[in-house]
């Protein structure tokens, strides 16, 4: 179980050094009001546990906000204790009198006194977690929790803010948890209800906050949000067993009598004593309900006397609307709302069933109802406000005139809908979202009034957020398909996914998750019915969510603030892609950067944000740099604030890494905290053993003292200097000193480093010192460097030596050296990783397209984008769309991002988009191979020549290559077989050219056969392939041999087979040769042998999953159980998950049924989603067919959290294994997966 804590365990250690008795510890603690009486009694073998112990009691709320009290009242008495310094809350504090304002009391409302005690009592007593106010639908839950909300006592407990989610049946729970961390002010959509748990977990840790969940129907939803040391979840829902076990509730059922004649006499607006006879029979009726009070009272508010309605109530069947409506739970409301219903002119009883429509929807708009009402009954805007004044002077619904929206409570919109039959509310949601779509134009044509919208209206955002779910209950996901997949002409260089770019520029990419999983649980439920053809709709919603999370957080921070500068993108969409990005430095960086380009009165917001992203940083040093970076940015207590917590936060660090954090930190730090930190850090520096360490932090602390104060540390880092024997120390230390060593002490550490007999001790040192020696002292650095250069043995140590001292000497000399560098980098790339830095800066305009050019051809990736990040401002406008280009080029997104970076200050306007597009590009031309190769049986017609295209261009190895277009060579037209000859032809390795050659040889015409096969042969018998690679070959081959020819190669190669030593080779190699024997002693000694290793104990265990394939139909039907249950349980025992994945999927074709759904089990419990994709993907084609769906599913989702490729990873183990998706579902699939790498490459 874990124990919570309210402090770390260095804030433990120092609590219970400064305060290690009962009486030191009685005097902090009561001085910040924590009770006494609950202390520990002091019987503990140390003072640390008892502090463990306050820690928990803290953690459980024995006093509001106790940690930041504490350490408050700790650092008043110990300033020097830098633990003990300010704390600094990471997120926004969601604001009490915006939800005060936003949900106010009912007009006519009666405090329930008693359950008001009991809910306050929980709220404010010690703990955390999830508290339930349980009770029948109508019973005042919501306004219990509402009173709740404008509980001022509860409102000082919970300081850090309150949240409150109108939840619903249905509800999707990622959208939940992201509204909820939206309001807390973490902007990035959750893709995965695990991710979006643990971003809660992290982001409300140490706060005090409530979190308001109302109307839950799912324990799932409830599941979602974790336990957290001061954070309390208050959830209203009907029943309990939505509640984790253990959590507190609170009931709530009928009011009793005294409340139920103040609730009608309050609706009614008649004085509670003064109630007339005819008064009781009403309050009969209604039972206790509150909800049926407030309706029965807004009856009689509205002139019908208290006979009529009395007598009414009396008439009514109950039995008979039992019949009618046999769900619904509450047989008193059943009496209230039949007779208002009755009551109510027939125009408005009608336009009231038709609000059920907005079931789960929490509060709407009434500019949507209008939309609504003037699509059934022609109504217009004044005609539906006083349809709306009707209904809400009866208490059938809610009108909030201060947001103008409307809200029913779920058991009057039960009720409506079971009014109006199944087909006429299928109808309603039909009629809805045809109106609202008619608003932006046709689906087919792209919606092109949508497209215009530069500003939205309510009723866009409503229909962005609503529209999908109200056509899935018109039962129309064709409409869903075709909305999802509108597309318009982009001004990059591919198709523009409509709905997305809507969703994107409006802020609301949880929303469009959201409508996606929506459409997606539609499938899964027709999946379930027997629909089989549902794979292909499953797969595209996977692969839109999947692109999602590949795309997240991939445009660097100057990219963004370029696209805001010349308006190509909405400060709304910017500031999106900034918070989306998964690295705090980076997102910090964008969010500051993008501040000046948004709106004035949004800045504070976007910098606060930035500053908890900064916070968010775990590494000081990390954060001490960004903050450096951000200093003329940021408002100064902002920097003066993150400075200090700095401080905190090194505490741990060892002095020469503190020494050299603070030296970034200086410049924000109070005066007197600098000063402090200063003096006590230079103790412990010059306390330091090795010179090494000791020299480098001096000369970091020397830069902030005042010069007239720094003599005796230079000459200390000097000394140690001249101690060392390492050149790199030397040298990093000298980078240091060397801005602050006056003329004098220029020469002395000149001296030094002159002195060293070695060229390789001295020279780099000498070249960091170069820029500061002057004169003579220059001359004779310059020639020692330079008479020492030639004596390396390392030709990176002396290119950067080189690089280095370049700028210190005459043009005549520079130049040569510049080119004899950049030669050197051209004929070994490799050795740039560092010097483009130092290099780009110094090289004269002519020389940088052949620095160029040089960075152009680096191999390595990570090394490619820094050099051309680093050229980037000196490029020449002739050269920076060929540097834009390269980069996009560039296959890993985070190295490619590095590159961007560098590259958008100095891109034109018009070539920004295509920045932006290649930043947000998902595959490489390599992964399309991949993918297309594997799907080749699916593909359109016309993309095989494109497929051999990629072939060209990608960076597989020349196995990878042969690999993918062997996949791909059965699907390929007759015409393109040459193309594919061509391409073995140019790999230069034997068995990789042989494998792939084998494949084309039986569709090759006479004139080129027997060419290819002496290539073929030649290859097998002369390339030093192993004996399972020339099996192999041999046995494709055979069948193309005359036949004289066959049984003589054919017993060859099994005589070569057996003598292989590998168990897994040899099987695979005679499973691979048995369908090729026709000789029958041949095919018995090959059975027999083939037998013996797959029945051997524990043999199966050892086969490669490449042997597994092979073997897959001779495990099915041949191995004994023991054998396979033996293997699949040192499947499932492998420790590395990903391991386990690929061993049950290899393992699955083989595995007897019982066994294969024991391997399915094992792979759901899987925790990597990665991996447990994996595993689900190769188990699926396997299973029963009752079971297939479930499990695919499964991994679909599991898939879609990791990225795009991990899902069509999924799609093509399905579509291989051919036994879950029918041959046009697998065509329809991979049509979405054309169609989404089109949207986003």
């Amino acid at each position: 179980m874990t124990v919570l804590s309210a402090f770390s365990q260095e804030e433990l250690r120092a609590l219970a050094l400064a305060f290690p008795d009962s009486a030191s510890v009685r005097g902090l603690l009561g001085s910040v009001g924590y009770p006494l009486e609950h202390l520990p009694v002091w019987n503990a073998t140390s003072a640390a546990e008892v502090w463990y112990e306050i820690a928990e009691r803290l953690a459980l709320g024995v006093i509001p906000n106790g940690r930041a009290r504490v350490l408050a009242a700790a650092a008043a008495r110990f300033p020097g204790v830098s633990v003990f310094g300010e704390q600094v809350v990471l997120r926004l504090a969601p604001s009490w009198d915006v939800l005060q304002a936003a949900r106010p009391l009912p007009e006519h409302y009666v405090p329930r006194v008693a359950d008001l005690d009991a809910l306050h009592a929980t709220l404010s007593s010690h703990g955390a977690g999830h508290v339930g106010v349980i009770g029948m639908g109508g019973a005042g839950k919501s306004t219990l929790a509402r009173a709740a909300v404008h509980d001022d006592v509860l409102r000082a407990r919970f300081a850090d803010g309150v949240v409150w989610v109108d939840v619903g049946p249905d509800a999707d729970t990622a959208e939940v948890q992201a509204r909820v961390l939206r309001a807390f002010g973490d902007l990035r959509p959750v893709l995965a209800v695990a991710d979006g748990r643990e971003r809660l977990r992290d982001l409300l840790a140490g706060a005090y906050c409530l979190v308001v969940l109302d109307d839950v129907w799912e324990a799932a939803v409830v599941d979602a949000f974790p336990r957290v040391a001061g954070v309390r979840y208050l959830i209203t829902a009907r029943t309990h067993h939505v509640l984790p076990t253990g959590a507190e509730r609170l009931r709530v059922g009928r009011v009793d009598a005294k409340i139920a004649r103040e609730l009608l006499a309050a609706y009614a607006r008649w004085p509670a004593e003064g109630l007339p006879s005819r008064a009781e029979t009403v309050l009969s009726y209604c039972d206790g309900l509150a909800l049926a009070l407030a309706i029965a009272g807004g009856l009689i508010s509205e002139h019908w006397g208290w006979d009529e309605i009395a007598d009414r109530f009396s008439e009514a069947d109950l039995d008979a609307l039992r019949a009618r409506f046999p769900d619904y739970p509450n047989g008193s409301l059943l009496v209230v709302l039949g007779t208002t219903i009755d009551i109510l002119p027939t125009a408005t009883a009608s336009r009231f069933h038709e609000l059920a429509v907005f079931r789960g929807r929490g509060r709407v708009s009434s500019a949507v109802l209008t939309e609504l009402w003037a699509e059934t009954a022609g109504l217009g805007r004044a005609q539906t406000l006083q349809a709306l004044r009707d209904l809400a002077n009866v208490s059938l619904i809610s009108l909030d005139l201060l947001t103008d929206t409307v809200s029913v409570h779920g058991l009057v919109i039960d009720y409506a809908r079971a009014r109006l039959g199944s087909s006429r509310f299928a109808e309603l949601h039909g009629l809805l979202a045809a109106r609202l779509l008619r608003r932006w134009g046709s689906v087919d044509e792209g919606l092109p009034d949508l497209v215009k919208l530069v500003e939205p209206t309510e009723v866009d955002r409503y229909t962005l957020s609503a529209l999908v779910d109200h056509l899935l209950a018109a039962g129309d996901p064709d409409t869903v398909d075709r909305l999802l997949g509108a597309e318009q002409p982009s001004a990059a260089r591919h198709k523009e996914n409509i709905w997305h770019a809507m969703h994107e520029d409006w802020a609301s990419i949880e929303s469009y998750l959201a409508t996606v999983r929506a459409a997606w649980r539609d499938a899964q439920e027709q999946a379930q019915a027997g629909d089989r053809a549902m794979f292909a709709r499953e797969a595209t919603y996977a692969l839109l969510v999947g692109s999602m999370t590949s795309r997240a957080g991939n445009v660097p921070a100057s990219l963004l603030v370029r696209l805001a500068e010349a308006a190509l993108w909405s400060a709304t969409r910017v500031i999106s892609y900034a918070q989306a990005n998964r690295w705090p430095d980076t997102r910090a960086s964008a969010l500051a950067r993008l501040a000046p380009h948004v709106p004035a009165e949004q800045r504070p917001q976007i910098f606060q944000r930035a500053v908890a992203a900064l916070e968010a940083i775990d590494e000081p040093d990390l954060r001490a740099d960004v903050l450096a970076g951000l200093a003329s940015v940021l408002p100064a207590d902002d920097l003066e604030r993150v400075a200090t917590r700095t401080l905190v936060d090194m505490t741990t660090m060892s002095p020469a890494h503190r020494a050299a954090v603070l030296a970034s930190l200086a410049p924000f730090l109070r005066p007197d905290t600098l000063d402090e930190t200063l003096r006590q850090l230079l103790g412990e520096v010059t306390a330091l053993e090795t010179p090494e360490s000791r020299a480098v932090a001096l000369a970091d602390l020397a830069s902030l003292f005042p010069a007239d104060e720094r003599g005796h540390l230079l000459d200390q880092a000097l000394d140690d200097l001249a101690a060392m024997n390492a050149p790199g120390p030397r040298a990093e230390a000298l980078t240091e000193l060397g801005p602050l060593l006056p003329p004098d002490l220029v020469n002395e550490a000149l001296d030094i480093l002159l002195a060293l007999d070695s060229p390789f001790d001295r020279a780099l040192p000498l070249a960091e010192l170069a820029p500061y020696a002057v004169g003579d002292q220059l001359a004779r650095l310059l020639a020692q460097v330079l008479d020492d250069i030639p004596d390396l043995d390392s030709e990176s140590i002396r290119l950067d030596i080189l690089t280095k001292v370049a700028p210190r000497l005459p043009d005549t000399l520079a130049r040569p050296i510049l080119e004899q560098v950049l030669a050197e980098l051209a004929a070994s790339p490799w050795m740039a990783d560092t010097l483009f830095a130092d290099l780009a800066p110094q090289l004269p305009e002519d020389l940088v397209p052949k620095a160029f050019n040089v960075a152009e051809f680096i191999d390595a990736p990570e090394v490619r984008a820094q050099a051309l990040a680093a050229l980037a401002p000196y490029l020449p406008d002739n050269l920076i769309l060929d540097a834009l280009d390269t980069a996009t080029k560039i296959d890993e997104p985070d190295d490619r991002a590095v590159a961007l970076e560098g590259l958008a200050p100095h891109l034109p306007a018009d070539a920004l988009d295509w920045a932006a597009d290649a930043a947000l590009t998902i595959d490489s031309a390599t992964d399309v191979l991949l993918t297309w190769t594997a799907l080749a049986a699916y593909l359109p017609d016309g993309y095989a020549g494109d497929l051999i295209d990629l072939a060209s261009v990608s960076d597989l190895s020349e196995h990878g290559l042969a690999d993918a277009l062997a996949g791909a060579v059965p699907h390929l037209p007759e015409q393109l077989l040459g193309e594919v000859v061509d391409a073995a032809l140019n790999i230069d390795e034997p068995y990789p050219r042989a494998r792939l050659l084998t494949l084309v040889l039986p569709d090759l015409d006479s004139g080129s056969h027997d060419e290819i096969l002496e290539q073929i042969l030649e290859d097998a018998h002369g390339g030093d392939l192993r004996p399972d690679q020339v099996a192999e070959i041999m046995t494709i081959v055979a069948p193309c041999l005359p036949s004289d020819e066959q049984q003589p190669i054919l017993a060859q190669t099994l005589s070569d087979v057996l003598r292989i030593g590998s168990a897994s080779r040899r099987a695979s190699a005679l499973a691979m040769l048995i369908p090729s024997l026709h000789e029958e002693n041949d095919l018995s000694i090959a059975r027999e042998a083939l037998s013996h290793i797959i029945t051997a104990p524990d043999s199966i265990t050892r086969l490669d999953p490449k042997a597994l394939k092979v073997l897959a139909p001779f495990l099915r039907a041949e191995a004994p159980e023991y054998a396979m249950t033996r293997a699949l349980e040192a499947a499932i025992d492998t420790d590395w998950e990903e391991g386990r994945a690929y061993a049950l999927a290899s393992l699955a074709p083989c595995l007897p049924d019982h066994l294969v759904t024991r391997a399915s089990d094992a792979a759901s419990a899987i925790t990597s989603p990665e991996a447990r994709a994996i595993a689900l993907a190769g188990v699926a084609p396997h299973l029963p067919p009752d079971q297939r769906h479930t499990v695919l599913t499964r991994a679909l989702q599991a898939g879609s959290t990791v990225s795009r490729s991990s899902v069509i990873q999924v799609i093509t183990s399905v579509l291989g294994g051919n036994r879950v998706a029918a041959e046009p579902d697998g065509h329809a699939a991979v049509a979405a997966l054309l169609r989404v790498q089109e949207w986003w490459p």
